[in-house]
């Protein structure tokens, strides 16, 4: 970026902070979006398979929970090899 930024041609700065800032908002927009998408998931699979709604709550809050220590060790492993 450092190159095109200080080339006579390509993307001058006003272009790159614009693409820069255009591109951060779709990615926080694209993770924002995803995280309904687990819980449609298990509503159309509860719906489908005639589970009630509390049931598929508890799965959901569990595999939740799974997700986050699973996230939690990978972190922990991570400092302690000294990958992070």
């Amino acid at each position: 970026m450092h190159g095109a930024l200080r080339g006579g041609e390509g993307v001058n700065l006003k272009d790159a902070v614009e693409l820069v800032f255009s591109s951060t908002f779709t990615v926080i927009g694209l993770i924002w979006d995803s995280i309904t998408l687990p819980v449609t998931v298990l509503d159309h699979f509860a719906a489908d398979f005639d589970i009630p709604s509390s049931v598929m709550n508890i799965i959901a809050a569990v595999l939740s929970m799974a997700l986050i220590v699973v996230i939690v060790f990978a972190v922990i492993a991570s400092l302690k090899k000294g990958d992070i």
